[in-house]
């Protein structure tokens, strides 16, 4: 509508886990998705058949095409892909080749996401692979290795430099322990611990052997490094399925330590145990002076979790260990934790071990661990040169929301080596020079617009997947090589081939890449990176949008609770205009919209609403008055004002602002403008056009049908968006049309005030003299001072308490940088018959009758108004 050809083509991503683990909830009869399923109108019969999840994606793919079309969604539907057809699979083999000669890709050990059923795992907001623990990070702990006689208790800690503070060891006495063979030494973690440590260590051995808590307490363990003996005391603050379950007491400098310690130093039961054992201070900083522990529960009591973490930032930030810590003994807290992590592995005193700070599960229901892979494929996003080349790209980007145009160079700096294949069940193109590896979800997913330009020849059997060379897909989207020879090779026409490279030079780069928050951080990134490293200069993406979620009640509707909100019959309950107005103005692109089905049912009213008032402008345009009164100045002036103010929106990718003005605002001017009689054809016929062509991207199919009944032959999508003629924009018929509207507004506020129907109205318009005070209150930018020394000289004969009073009173209801004088008085004679008639009484203007002074109360614009 902007004169553009406009490509907007889609597609299906089944890559990684989704489908497979929705089949297998299928095939196990998992209630929610066989109810949700049910609730969709699908039969058993097919519902048996998605337990296969070849099938169940060539079934959703032709349901999503059909609803997105329902929808209005102008898809190009010739240029449809699927992330796991073998064109596509061929194009990602040319997209990692090219990675490969570049150096992008490398191979080193990483520790990754891993389902014992599936294998690796992405673990992200976006929850593409997992049902819980999308915002899951990835801690780093340091084991501390204690003696218990033949025995390990393998500590896992943050703060490793504390270790020369500890004076007991926590256990949860309720809690499962067993023994692993870990090497040469015999492990004891909790029950919950054993599968982390197996996942992450090398010869890991899980044997039969199991404690319960109880058994190890008031026992003994030595402290490595200081060989302090310590006890080990009971705990349940202990969660067993936190590091390994074991938990090393550094009362000194933790507040939950000491207040627990403190507690259990009371009971008879321990006194023997402990003996004479303190807190020992280990860090200065230069705010406590004695236990820092102690003196900051003193601080805050209330919230014990807040101190805890303000005494960890304090001494990390600014604290310095004291002379009784060996080797780091007078280093800070951030050299010491290095330094003292480094002595503990090099002497077999400690190891790393990795834990995610929430519990994560597969979208097949099993637990996701942490996994040490020794030869993990990794595109290197970390290459400085692909870094300077993203932020290139991105500075030259439109980008929306704005707040993200500013942080993607933090983003992009922030942004490393990535693994991007897996082994394991998994969908998805197999890495073509290590075929074991599959490429992951993100991996795959970061040139696919590239794709939609040669779908089109391989949905049209013009090519077929197996000719998808790389020399093929060089030329398409590089220009290297020559068609002629190629044509010979690969036995396609050379035209296709040419036609190929001609359609990519067109369409390329992508102009809009669109797509959810939670791909700000993860794809967005890996998509910018990819096409700087791959395409030249001139193909690299222009625009980001950013949209937010629709989102359930009860939180974001995901794919791992379905993928969507079970609202059987979607469409023909509020309509596909009345869904996509629904979205469009509930809230910004940039803020989630939570699904509520009596909010959805207003939407549809609204189409309805705007559905009538069409019909009654095309009765009127079919008609042949012509007569042109002020009111259809009026509406003239108004469509063109929001022509121009809708347009500055959807230009600033406004949605919502912009479908307020075009289904609310000015749903609201073209009712006054009946309600005033307006019903001149030529008017009736303009303001439809250019109110269909504004509301066509918004309620396509409101728009279609009212533009074939204008009888137009083309679709409303393809005409030119409407321009505004600002010759017709007319301030002084709108001032003098706000006039009255506020007149009537003013008299029906006093109405409701009273509680009685008026039998007589008198308005009284404001003198001349009070026109001149707003002009210079105008002139001289609300000064009051300035104002009030000018007007007194200009207006002699009016008292100065008077000139005043107004002043004041115009201060109170203007804030405006010009004024249109308008003649009050003959405005309103000229519409006393239409005010008799909205409020049927008699309307006197400017009467002598004046019982309570009122007259003294007009101002420019605002009349006073006296009711009997």
């Amino acid at each position: 509508m902007r004169g553009y050809n406009v490509l907007f083509p889609a597609g299906i991503q089944p890559s990684g886990l989704p489908t497979i683990a929705f089949s297998m909830k299928v095939k196990r009869n998992d209630p929610v998705i066989i109810e949700h399923l049910r609730s969709h109108g699908i039969p058993d019969n097919i519902i048996k058949k998605l337990e296969d999840p070849f099938f169940a994606i060539e079934f959703f793919r032709k349901k999503y095409m059909e609803m997105w079309l329902r929808m209005g969604f102008s898809i190009d539907v010739t240029r449809e892909i699927c992330s796991i057809d073998p064109e596509y699979q061929r194009f990602i083999e040319w997209q990692f080749h090219k990675l490969y000669k570049k150096g992008l890709l490398i191979r080193k050990p990483h520790y990754i996401p891993y389902c014992p059923v599936h294998g690796p795992v992405a673990v992200d907001p976006s929850e593409t692979d997992i049902a819980r623990g999308g915002n899951a990070e990835i801690i780093k702990f340091t084991i501390i290795k204690f003696n218990f006689n033949e025995y390990i208790l393998p500590v896992a800690t943050m703060r490793p430099e504390t270790l020369f503070g500890v004076i007991n060891i926590w256990i949860n006495p309720e809690a499962e322990y067993v023994m692993l063979r870990v090497n040469d030494e015999k492990w004891i973690v909790s029950k919950e611990a054993a599968s982390k440590v197996k996942y992450q260590k090398n010869n890991v051995e899980l044997t039969r052997i199991t404690f319960k808590g109880n058994e190890l307490i008031g026992k003994f363990c030595q402290c490595p490094v200081t060989k302090r003996k310590i006890p080990i005391l009971p705990a349940l603050f202990v969660d067993p399925d936190v590091g390994t379950g074991i938990v090393m007491s550094v009362p000194a400098h933790d507040p939950y330590d000491y207040i627990n310690f403190t507690k259990i130093k009371k009971e008879a039961k321990w006194r023997k145990i402990i003996g004479n054992m303190k807190p020992i201070v280990i860090i200065k900083t230069n705010k406590y002076s004695g236990i820092p522990a102690e003196e900051i529960i003193k601080e805050k009591s209330e919230n014990i979790e807040k101190a805890k973490q303000d005494l960890y930032r304090l001494e990390l930030t600014r604290g310095r260990m004291l002379g009784n810590c060996g080797e780091i003994s007078g280093l800070t807290v951030v050299e010491a934790r290095e330094r003292i992590r480094k002595i503990l592995i090099e002497n077999d005193l400690g190891d790393d071990f990795l834990d995610f700070s929430e519990k994560v599960i597969c979208r097949c229901g099993a637990r996701v661990y942490i996994k040490r892979i020794e030869d993990q494929w990794f595109i290197r996003y970390s290459n400085n040169k692909v870094k300077e080349m993203a932020h290139k790209c991105a500075n030259r980007m439109t980008i929306k929301p704005d707040f993200y145009a500013e942080n993607i160079h933090d983003i992009i700096n922030w942004y490393d080596d990535r693994a991007c294949a897996r082994k394991g069940k998994w969908l998805g193109t197999p890495l073509p020079f290590d075929r074991e590896w599959i490429i992951e979800p993100i991996s795959d997913s970061t040139i696919y617009p590239a794709m939609y330009i040669i779908a089109k020849y391989v949905n049209s059997r013009k090519i077929k997947p197996e000719q998808l060379t790389l020399e093929l897909l060089d030329y398409v989207f590089l220009g290297i090589g020559d068609p002629k020879e190629l044509s010979g090779k690969i036995r396609v026409n050379v035209e296709t081939i040419i036609n190929m490279r001609k359609e990519f030079e067109y369409w390329y780069p992508v102009d809009m890449n669109c797509g959810g928050k939670e791909h700000m951080s993860v794809h967005f990134p890996a998509y910018i990176f990819n096409h700087v490293a791959i395409f030249p200069e001139k193909y690299w993406p222009r625009g980001i949008f950013v949209n937010w979620w629709v989102i359930g009640k009860s939180g974001k509707i995901s794919k791992s609770k379905g993928g969507a909100e079970p609202v059987p019959n979607l469409l023909d309950k509020f309509t596909a205009d009345g869904i996509r107005l629904y979205y469009a103005h509930l809230a910004s692109p940039h803020d989630d919209i939570v699904w509520d089905e009596e909010v959805a049912k207003t939407y549809k009213k609204k189409i309805i609403e705007t559905y009538k008032t069409c019909e009654t402008l095309i009765e009127i345009a079919k008609k042949n008055e012509s007569q042109l009164r002020d009111i259809d100045k009026w509406i003239l002036s108004r469509i063109n004002k929001t022509i121009s103010q809708v347009t500055q929106h959807m230009e600033n990718y406004e949605i919502r602002e912009a479908s307020h003005i075009i289904f609310f605002e000015f749903q609201k001017d073209i009712n006054w403008w009946l309600k005033r009689g307006g019903n001149n054809s030529y008017v009736a016929e303009y303001v439809l056009e250019r109110w269909i062509k504004m509301m066509a991207p918004f309620t396509p199919h409101l728009a279609e049908e009212f533009w074939w009944r204008l009888g137009r032959k083309e679709y409303v999508s393809t005409a030119n968006w409407p321009k505004c003629e600002e010759e017709l924009i007319n301030d002084k018929v709108e001032i003098t049309e706000d006039y009255i509207i506020r007149v009537i507004e003013d008299v029906n506020n006093i109405i409701k005030a009273i509680g009685r129907k008026p039998n007589r109205i008198i308005i009284y318009t404001a003198p001349e003299w009070t026109w001149e005070v707003l002009e210079c209150i105008i002139k001289s930018k609300g000064n009051f001072d300035r104002a009030l020394k000018e007007l007194s000289s200009d207006l002699e004969k009016i008292p100065r308490r008077e000139i005043i009073s107004v002043m004041r009173a115009i201060l109170r209801q203007f804030q405006t940088e010009s004024v249109i004088r308008i003649n009050e008085e003959e405005v309103l004679y000229v519409n006393k018959g239409f005010l008799e008639k909205v409020f049927n009484c008699v309307i006197s203007i400017n009467s002598n009758y004046d019982p309570l002074n009122k007259r003294k109360s007009a101002i420019p614009y605002k009349p006073a108004i006296y009711i009997e």
